[in-house]
């Protein structure tokens, strides 16, 4: 009995039966379609030929289906495996949202040439998503090469093109689960680190979001029925899609949908305890500004089409803005800390989030005309305190190394280029004024932050009138060059 199409493209034992045993066990059909080949040698242009006339047929016959063709060969585990022990290794701790263990059991299990079941399909998309992923953000790093090892010959394009095949074939999205909402992040992920992307990057963080609201993720009686350990998961979820969708708001003028309506993940619910408390802290950072400065960010985006137009942002008041509110916000990211203990990575973006956004409160109260000189260089609504941000940012990660900040990513120098550019006003607004003030510690200050965002590879789009404002107000400095 010859075995089925299935069966012969596996290369294992058919039962015969139809439909076969294997079949039904792999939930596929169980057909019989193939041409049968002449037996004996087999000439290579002949091979060539019937298989750009089989796709040729596939791609434009009204009658062929998907399940007539034989399955594309699967990128192989032996590739996958080094991109996820690098998320495990440096990424955990800035997308703790996955557990290679769990995936890799799952993949694992996969017989060479075998056919992906509905479940295989989905764990090896987000695979291939992850691939990706970690390809563009490792390329921002320009310390030694060594530090990672990663196969060589695949592009992160193809993880892509492979992860949207699988996706489409199996039809991924009719039925949202936290994998296929993974696998819709690793994707804005790598095209967020593509240069000219952002727009596909949007698309699949708001793809993402859309499944969690399918989900339920922001209604705490989601959570009601599950697992300790299924809860945690899910509002790890959760809450990075809300950071990085209040990121995008202010970065690219991103809508935001999501709020702090359920209760934060908790350190002691996770396995790896060390690598998520500086999320956790991330998150509170996040969460303290209202609704209503991300909405002021939105509609400011609105008007322009990059990121420039931040700058711009302060020149439009925000109603309800007052100086208790100023206060308030400052005084509680400040009262955010970060644990010795964390990675360097996590420290990295924990603390350079924090003084960002430092920076942009105080911008906030600059342009409403709530900061004054008479204050204390220390105090959020005195005109000096950009300096005093900056200062305490060089102070608090003057021990971290360069890959810390290299590994989250380009982010980092447009975070270092918001707190710059408080600086930059403050310089403005002290030059104008005949008392004479010292602005040597300011100058300083921004040579250092400037001297920090040069050490970078900068090979995608930044926000160059921004760039090069500072760039100039630097160049006339009289500090010395580091």
């Amino acid at each position: 009995i010859s075995p089925c199409d299935g069966c012969s493209v596996r290369k294992v034992k058919c039962s015969g039966s139809r439909p076969c045993t294997r079949c039904v066990k792999k939930g596929i059909p169980c057909t019989n379609n193939r041409i049968k080949k002449k037996s004996g040698p087999k000439s290579k242009k002949n091979e060539d030929q019937t298989y750009f006339r089989t796709v040729h047929l596939d791609l434009f016959s009204e009658t062929g289906t998907h399940t007539n063709k034989p399955p594309p060969e699967l990128i192989p585990m032996s590739i996958l495996l080094p991109y996820l022990q690098v998320y495990q290794t440096w990424y955990y701790s800035l997308w703790p949202v996955l557990s290679v263990t769990h995936l890799v059991t799952k993949l694992t299990i996969l017989e060479p040439g075998e056919v992906l079941d509905q479940e295989g399909s989905v764990s090896y998309a987000l695979c291939l998503a992850v691939c990706a992923a970690i390809s563009r953000k490792i390329a921002f790093i320009s310390e030694d090469p060594n530090i990672i090892h990663l196969p060589t010959g695949v592009r992160g394009r193809d993880y892509v093109l492979a992860a949207l095949r699988i996706r489409n074939e199996y039809e991924h999205l009719l039925h949202p689960t936290s994998e296929t909402l993974l696998t819709s992040f690793f994707l804005y992920v790598y095209y967020f680190h593509n240069e000219g992307g952002i727009n596909a990057a949007i698309t699949y963080l708001r793809e993402a979001i859309s499944m969690a609201q399918i989900m339920n993720l922001q209604d705490p009686d989601t959570y009601l029925n599950k697992s300790p350990t299924e809860v945690h998961r899910l509002r790890k979820i959760y809450y990075i899609l809300l950071v990085t969708e209040r990121y995008m708001c202010i970065e690219k003028g991103m809508p935001v949908i999501l709020d702090s309506t359920i209760q934060f993940p908790m350190s002691q619910d996770e396995e790896y305890s060390n690598l998520l408390t500086g999320f956790t802290e991330l998150i509170k950072i996040f969460s303290i500004p209202d609704r209503s400065f991300f909405e002021k960010m939105r509609m400011l985006h609105n008007t322009g089409s990059n990121y420039d137009n931040l700058r711009n942002f302060f020149h439009f008041p925000i109603n309800n803005i007052t100086e208790g509110w100023v206060i308030d916000v400052d005084n509680k990211i400040k009262g955010i800390s970060i644990k010795n203990s964390a990675a360097d990575i996590q420290k990295a973006n924990f603390l350079l989030s924090k003084h960002w956004m430092r920076s942009l409160v105080w911008h906030v109260a600059f342009q409403n005309g709530l900061v004054t000189y008479n204050r204390e260089d220390a105090d959020c609504l005195s005109v000096k305190y950009p300096v005093t941000i900056a200062y305490e940012f060089l102070a608090s990660t003057s021990n971290l190394p360069m890959y810390a900040f290299e590994s989250n990513g380009p982010q980092v120098v447009v975070k270092l280029l918001e707190i710059a550019n408080g600086m930059a006003d403050t310089m403005n607004d002290l030059a104008f004024l005949k008392d004479g003030y010292d602005t040597f510690a300011c100058s300083n200050a921004l040579n250092s932050i400037f001297w920090f965002i040069s050490r970078f590879k900068i090979d995608v789009s930044l926000p160059m009138q921004l760039y090069h404002k500072i760039e100039s107000i630097v160049n006339a400095s009289p500090i010395p060059k580091m």
